[in-house]
């Protein structure tokens, strides 16, 4: 295809992202499925994961990726599915980077859009949070990486076609044979492999875990500390960020975890990544532990006491979600 026509049906797909025409019947449809799921407990991600499910078990990715041959996957992708990202949008701009794109938006929720979600008593953003959340998914699922980010002037989605590369993302237990490579891993990636979380110290080498790879590489390792009664997620690293595996390893545990048991998380008051992270995908903050961590450098005096960023670090933060059907 050639790079005119290709920008010509850019701006094609550009205007037809934003004609309010095509926007309203689905958008009110999102904001009464959001405002319903809410009203059930459920959070955006955790409301973004059941959809993906259903989509999983109808079939729906196997037979989108069968019904395109792989040379025009990614643009039936780009066409089909990233429509619903700009529901709330009303300015959307395509430009080609590389083998893949980057999609501008504006960061202007139409009048429209909230006076029908207060309609519901729901926020916004709750709408757009499961829809991104979705978007993700579903490029994960379907081999691609999908990234959103914020700024003054919009948000920017970039999409590439990493199927490209013959290996799909998968995730598996750590196994035995795992654990040489395990110990190296966290001695170079967090200086040791214990770790103090409310005063209990884990080996985290030993604990059980998954491991996400691509082909015969390893792109990244959640590790876990199972008592009998609780569930506690020790450590989490994809060593190539952006790409949606740490919610992959995130999504395995909560798989094998009894429905209505509860997953903890222990972070610092630094760690501000983590905590918008596990936000994100439907963690809440409900506990905070003052001094626990100048508590714990007494045990370990290796521990930091100022982060990068300048932030002291002193606090334990605990962020829950039980885990449901």
């Amino acid at each position: 295809m050639g790079a005119r026509r290709k920008q010509a049906q850019d701006n094609d797909l550009g205007a037809q992202l934003t004609s309010s025409a095509r926007r309203d019947a689905p958008l009110a449809y999102a904001i009464a499925f959001v405002s319903f799921a809410r009203s059930q407990g459920y959070s955006p991600a955790q409301l973004a994961k059941w959809v993906h499910d259903q989509y999983e078990s109808t079939g729906w990715y196997d037979g989108f990726a069968a019904s395109h041959d792989p040379d025009s996957l990614f643009e039936a992708f780009l066409t089909d599915i990233v429509q619903g990202h700009l529901l709330l949008r009303t300015a959307a701009k395509i430009v080609r980077d590389g083998e893949g794109v980057i999609i501008h938006t504006d960061t202007f929720i139409p009048r429209r859009a909230r006076a029908m979600s207060r309609q519901f008593g729901l926020d916004p953003t709750d709408v757009e949070s499961f829809v991104e959340e979705l978007l993700v998914q579903h490029a994960t699922r379907l081999g691609m990486s999908a990234t959103i980010s914020s700024g003054q002037r919009g948000r920017e989605v970039r999409i590439s076609p990493s199927w490209n590369n013959g290996n799909a993302l998968t995730v598996r237990e750590i196994l035995e044979q795992d654990r040489a490579w395990l110990r190296g891993f966290l001695q170079h990636r967090w200086g040791g492999d214990t770790l103090l979380t409310r005063g209990k110290e884990h080996n985290v080498a030993s604990a059980s875990g998954f491991l996400a790879t691509e082909g015969q590489k390893i792109v990244g390792v959640l590790t876990y500390a199972d008592d009998g009664e609780h569930c506690e997620v020790l450590t989490l690293d994809a060593l190539e960020p952006g790409r949606g595996i740490g919610r992959l390893l995130v999504d395995a545990l909560m798989e094998s975890r009894e429905v209505g048991e509860v997953i903890t998380v222990v972070t610092s008051n630094d760690n501000l990544d983590a905590l918008g992270f596990y936000q994100r995908i439907g963690f809440q903050l409900t506990a905070v532990l003052p001094e626990a961590i100048n508590n714990a450098r007494l045990t370990k005096p290796s521990i930091p006491t100022v982060s990068k960023r300048g932030i002291p670090i002193r606090d334990e933060l605990v962020l829950t979600q039980v885990v449901r059907p």
